[in-house]
């Protein structure tokens, strides 16, 4: 019998903080994503001090081999790190083969095993048959080429037979890259977490070496080289003594984590030495990390390091397009509605095509999204465990979102009416939606809206460029879209930049702005019945946005609306 399937419902609402007092939505009011745990935020201890390190190294000429890794991890410092949800486990195999089906991303390599094993030894085979080939015939025998099974597998997967590992659909997903963990957290309506947020997962106001405390045992708090006999990972959940305070699961061991954290040093960083022994014995030691900003820390080590790396400071550089059979992910999420996939739009856009000396403001996402969910087949994880009750699998997601521009600079709409014509349409954001828009008619994806006043566009002055070889002037959006230039037009560009499609606008205003809002509304218009003209009203979305100006607490207001398929507003959304 199928797992249920769950629509995540409750409302969704993130208002632009930096620009109304009290904006953002009560707590409560706000529903954590599926499979995930609410984190609360503060001031949070980061990295590990030099005296801390010393000891470590004086117990173990191994460590003192990592000098430059450990130095990574200085100083000691405190971090503010805002509320938001981490997943309580590690992604799993069956969490990771949703994403699969649906969006058609690439299978992990150990779920072809068979199909790789097969390749490799057609390939082993045949080779082998051309170097015989050649030294029966005396001529010189080709040399020996290793079958590089992770590039056969990223050619192949579309074609090659696959599954999940027989007994393993709740162990953590592995042989995932940078790019690999990204787009599940994406399509999963959600982002990587960085080291901060891990490191206060596990710490929370404390600076404990483990999350479960600064106690350790072999056998009893995470999956590491210690337990006798193990060289695999283990289902997620089957270390329950060694949670978090925050009931978070294997932070510590199993299998290493992506951050979206780039390998940089701490703020006020500054080459460490460590001074190893005692009396004449001591001898410095100097750590020299090899920075690399492109490359991403990796956390919590697994079961194939032991106890010191799976310290909640230990920091691994990663390259983003490494996949090991040790190497897995979580995803985690902002509290403020809007935000993460704010993030997601803008990195749509390619620098090229942005507006020249146009920002936007993220923080003042105004959206509406829905999770659907289900529960696992088999709560049993093994060692006598079963999975945290906060364990889902997410079967999909959808968001529409506006994110406006920084600022304008305008401070009025008679001023931003003229500028619009003479400089051509103003942008006011980013719009970035899931589901089809069937008015405008738009297709899943990002897009960039502008803004254009009624009235003709301004003819080019007379002179030079009168010329006959002068060269064409580029064609106006109204030209492109054919629209009425006497009435104002939303426009909406592509990720490109290209014009796609525009719509008549509502009315702007200018003054104090209020909390942006997404709601439901009656939308009016009118059919031919029997001859005769009938108003009818259907539901659109209607967002209220506004755009801060150069005035304190003063900015552009407007409406955006947007018809969707009626079925999807019957559906629970948070907004």
């Amino acid at each position: 019998m199928p797992a249920p399937v769950t629509s995540y419902a409750s409302l969704y609402l993130f208002a632009v903080l930096a620009l109304v007092p009290g904006g953002s939505q009560p707590k409560d009011e706000i529903t954590t994503p599926p499979g995930l745990v609410d984190i609360k935020g503060g001031r949070t201890q980061i990295g590990t001090s030099v005296k801390i390190i010393e000891g470590l190294m004086e117990d173990s000429s191994k460590m003192q081999r990592a000098a430059n890794a450990l130095a990574a991890e200085t100083p000691a410092h405190t971090v503010d790190v805002p509320d938001f949800a981490l997943m309580a486990t590690e992604v799993t195999n069956e969490q990771y083969l949703a994403f699969v089906q649906t969006a058609g991303g690439q299978p992990p390599q150990h779920w072809g095993q068979a199909a790789i094993d097969a390749a490799s030894r057609e390939f082993l085979e045949t080779q082998g048959k051309a170097r015989q080939a050649a030294r029966d015939a005396g001529e010189p025998v080709p040399e020996a080429k290793v079958f590089e099974r992770e590039r056969w597998w990223a050619k192949n997967w579309e074609t090659a037979s696959w599954s999940i590992p027989e007994g393993e659909e709740l162990k953590p997903v592995v042989y995932v890259n940078y790019a690999n963990s990204q787009a599940y957290a994406r399509w999963a309506g959600l982002r990587l977490m960085s080291e901060f947020e891990y490191q206060r997962a596990g710490r929370g106001n404390g600076d404990n070496t483990y999350p479960w405390g600064d106690e350790w045992d072999d056998e009893k708090y995470c999956a590491t080289n210690a337990l006798r006999k193990n060289r695999h990972s283990f289902a997620v959940g089957s270390f329950p003594d060694g949670q978090s305070e925050a009931g978070i699961m294997d932070l510590s061991g199993n299998v290493w984590e992506w951050t979206s954290s780039g390998y940089r040093g701490y703020p006020k960083f500054k080459i460490p030495t460590f001074d190893i022994g005692k009396g004449s014995r001591k001898q410095p030691v100097e750590g020299i990390p090899a920075w690399d900003s492109n490359q991403r820390v990796a956390v919590g080590g697994s079961f194939s390091n032991g106890k010191a790396v799976a310290r909640l400071t230990t920091r691994r550089p990663t390259d983003r397009t490494q996949s090991t059979e040790a190497l897995g992910f979580r995803c985690a999420a902002s509290v403020e509605p809007g935000r993460d996939m704010a993030s997601w739009a803008l990195k749509d856009i390619p620098v090229e095509a942005r507006p020249e000396d146009v920002s936007w403001f993220t923080d003042g996402s105004v959206a509406m999204d829905r999770w659907n969910s289900k529960t696992a087949e088999t709560t049993e994880v093994g060692r006598g465990q079963t999975l945290p009750e906060s364990y889902r699998i997410i079967t999909g997601y959808n968001s529409i979102l506006f994110v406006p521009v920084e600022k304008t600079l305008d401070t009025s709409t008679s001023a931003l009416e003229k500028r619009s014509l003479k400089d051509g349409p103003q942008h006011l954001g980013i719009l970035s939606t899931t589901l089809p828009i069937l008015e405008p008619s738009l297709e899943p994806g990002t897009y960039m809206i502008a803004w254009r006043a009624e009235g003709d566009d301004p003819k080019p002055e007379k002179g030079e460029d009168d010329a006959e070889d002068a060269p064409e002037s580029e064609p106006t959006a109204a030209e492109l879209l054919g629209f009425d230039t006497e009435i104002a037009q939303f426009i909406f560009y592509d990720a490109n930049g290209v014009p796609v499609r525009s719509r008549a606008s509502g009315s702007f205003g200018f003054g104090r702005l209020k909390q942006g809002t997404v709601t439901f509304e009656d939308h009016e218009f009118k059919v031919i019945v029997d001859e005769e003209e009938v108003t009818q009203t259907e539901k659109w979305i209607h967002f209220a946005l506004g755009i801060q100006s150069r005035l304190r607490g003063k900015g552009l207001t407007f409406t955006l609306e947007l018809k969707v398929e009626p079925a999807e507003l019957e559906l629970d959304w948070r907004r």
